[in-house]
């Protein structure tokens, strides 16, 4: 749809002016500042965009004003080395340059470890179900190896869709589980210029492939083991499918093709459902309009939905085998989440207003700029660029409007929020802010014409040059990497080295955690859910949790269902005094002086010594015998002070160690071992 602005002026897409408008809304102002504490904007980012355009691209665009031939020529011999392999070859080539820059940067910034809690559930998950099980037993000391977004009640298992872990199972299986991830992302890379091919042209297409392997955020993602990984693989794939199915020409051909549409679609659900939904609404539509005035095209939507109910089968199984139910979700089982606009969701549960359950969406769409493509522009503002000076707007371009605005909708409907090196929430919208913002130079060029011809191109390759070879702090492709080695240290210590150098057999290795995680394992041990333990710790106390925590475990009249509500009555509310209490740990809060108790002393005193090394990796060095149990030469089990005795009826013919985390030569941090 487009309309005149008056005379010979261009014509202006009226869809695309709506889409700029709301990237300009939910990424920039009004509603970012509106939000609590101004979710979404960071004066630090403002000030390096204003100050790196100027330095970087402001006398490039002047420069473009003057006749250089040499530097006007630049965009268009670089165009044509691009455009030299033929397409099955530069595919590869994007490929094989995606995955080696993920690989690399696996290696510098997490080195190639798990460094969130969601990895490392879903990789002890891929473990269980590499022993024949889709969950262990529960284990009977669940506190000492209970990892967050696990559950190790009833049964043992993580709190994602099996698709997530069954996927990780091929990591395991080809022994190098650091190269899952990359390998899908190139493969993610590749089908997304076969799709941009399709829908804009092979020149359009090389761009998009080759800006998306060179997208920070893809990288940094491919360089874990998140599950949206393989979920956005699943989506370009069915994509790529549809492209084909648009132009085929035989019935039998685009029923095929249908099939494996429903079939990615299907396993993309058991991965990451709502992200499925989306997606799959958006491609229904697609079809629709395509078939809509021929009927006897509808059996192959049909065919598609039978082979997405396939695709879908290992999910409704877990979750019927596991849980109870085919739509009950294991996630729930553990934060025990109420979702949606004006209700408690997330961890904590608190009660949202409509403005407040807007912040996910709106976080992670202002977090869209800095962290995609780490420009000295923010890339929204590419991105509206490029939708105003759209002459109009096609089947693919509505197509991939409509997958980012779906996305937007269930980060906001599923209360979703959180951000690592990244808005995840909208990772699977990144292929339409990928396509967009790489067809803007041309859409410019095309729209203006003149001095925008060179401009955009040279502007485009400055910013891309700027992000991947200036060292600027946290920002750039590299600044990102040195961030997330730094924010994840701790993840990324050799423990299993530590204990192998030590020469250490038969025995038990407790891992010296900061004093919030060991408040919240043994707030989970004497029977708070993960929701309860997160409002405790985050509304009490912490010395007066630690005293009531330790009042329930001695107390052994009390019947385990009534600990938890015995421990909470004795949580005095954290309420700060006029000199704060400072701790190691930041997440510790302290109300005065008068709130420390020796026994708080003592676990203070504690992270200063030891550090403080998250257990989760410990977790995956678990030897799991035939009977589901831990067991194996060494145990890794989190330090949790004198409470630790209640292992010695278990353990107590092996020797105990305790493992924690010192800076060695250079700064380096790194595992240290010694006796209990």
């Amino acid at each position: 749809m487009t309309v005149r602005s008056g005379g010979a002026a261009p014509r202006i897409s009226v869809v695309a002016v709506v889409a700029a408008l709301v990237f300009a809304i939910a990424g920039f102002y009004p509603l970012p500042a509106m939000l609590p504490d101004h979710a979404g904007l960071s004066s630090a980012d403002v000030r390096y965009w204003i100050g790196a355009s100027l330095l970087t691209l402001g006398p490039v665009l002047v420069l473009a004003a003057l006749p250089f031939a040499a530097l006007r020529a630049l965009p268009r011999r670089l165009m044509a080395i691009v455009r030299r392999p033929p397409p099955p070859a530069f595919a590869l080539l994007v490929g094989a340059l995606f995955a080696s820059a993920s690989v690399v940067l696996a290696w510098y910034a997490f080195r190639f470890a798990p460094t969130t809690a969601q990895e490392i559930a879903q990789l002890w998950h891929a473990r269980i179900l590499l022993h024949g099980r889709l969950a262990l037993p529960a284990d009977p000391n669940f506190e000492f190896f209970a990892v967050d977004h696990v559950i190790d009640r009833g049964a043992w298992r993580s709190a994602y869709p099996i698709g997530g872990p069954l996927v990780l199972t091929l990591g395991y299986l080809m022994r190098a589980r650091w190269l899952l991830n990359p390998l899908l992302g190139a493969g993610t890379a590749m089908l997304l210029y076969h799709v941009a091919r399709r829908g804009y042209g092979d020149s359009q297409g090389r761009v998009v492939a080759a800006l998306f392997a060179l997208t920070p955020a893809a990288l940094l993602m491919s360089a874990r083991y998140m599950n949206h990984v393989p979920a956005l693989f699943l989506a370009v794939a069915s994509l790529a499918l549809l492209a084909e199915w648009e132009r085929a020409a035989s019935p039998r051909r685009r029923q095929t093709l249908a099939a494996l549409i429903g079939l990615c679609l299907g396993f993309m659900a058991t991965i990451r459902p709502l992200d499925a939904v989306a997606v799959s609404v958006c491609v229904g539509v697609f079809q629709v309009v395509q078939i809509r005035r021929a009927p006897a095209r509808w059996r192959e939507l049909a065919v598609q939905a039978a082979a997405g109910a396939v695709g879908v089968t290992p999910l409704l199984y877990a979750n019927w085998a596991t849980a109870g139910g085919i739509f009950h979700f294991a996630y729930d089982a553990v934060w025990e989440p109420v979702r949606g606009p004006g209700v408690p969701g997330g961890p904590t549960g608190v009660p949202q207003a409509l403005l407040t359950a807007l912040a996910p969406a709106a976080r992670s769409v202002a977090a869209l700029n800095a962290s995609v493509l780490a420009w000295p522009l923010p890339a929204l503002l590419v991105a509206v660029a490029g939708l105003l000076s759209m002459r109009r707007i096609t089947r693919w371009d509505a197509l991939l409007l409509g997958l980012f605005g779906a996305q937007l909708v269930a980060c906001a409907l599923g209360g979703r929020d959180g951000e690592s090196l990244g808005p995840r929430a909208l990772y699977t919208a990144l292929p339409t802010l990928v396509v967009l913002i790489a067809r803007t130079p041309f859409l410019v060029a095309d729209r203006w014409g003149g001095y925008w011809r060179h401009a955009a191109p040279l502007g485009a390759l400055t910013c891309l040059a700027v992000a991947w070879l200036l060292p600027m702090g946290p920002y750039g492709a590299l600044g990102l990497a040195r961030e997330a080695h730094a924010a994840h240290e701790s993840y990324t210590v050799d423990l299993a080295g530590a204990v192998r150098a030590a020469g250490i057999h038969h025995a038990v290795v407790f891992v010296h955690e900061p004093f919030g995680g060991r408040l919240m394992r043994r707030l989970w041990g004497v029977g708070f859910t993960r929701r309860a333990a997160a409002q405790a710790f985050a509304r009490g106390d912490a010395c007066s949790v630690l005293d009531a925590v330790t009042a329930a475990e001695a107390d052994t009249t009390q019947p385990f269902d009534q600990r938890a509500q015995f421990a909470a009555d004795r949580i005095a509310t954290y309420a700060p005094g006029a000199t704060p209490i400072r701790a190691v740990d930041s997440t510790i809060h302290i109300s005065s002086a008068l709130s420390l108790t020796p026994a708080c002393r003592a676990e203070l005193a504690l992270d200063v010594r030891y550090g403080g090394m998250p257990f989760g990796n410990g977790l995956l060095l678990e030897t799991i015998g035939p009977d589901g149990r831990i067991g194996g030469d060494v145990v890794y089990a989190a330090d949790l002070g004198a409470h630790d005795e209640v292992l010695r009826a278990r353990f107590g013919d092996r020797r105990w160690y305790r493992a924690w985390t010192e800076r060695g030569p250079g700064g380096v941090l790194r595992a240290a071992v010694g006796p209990y």
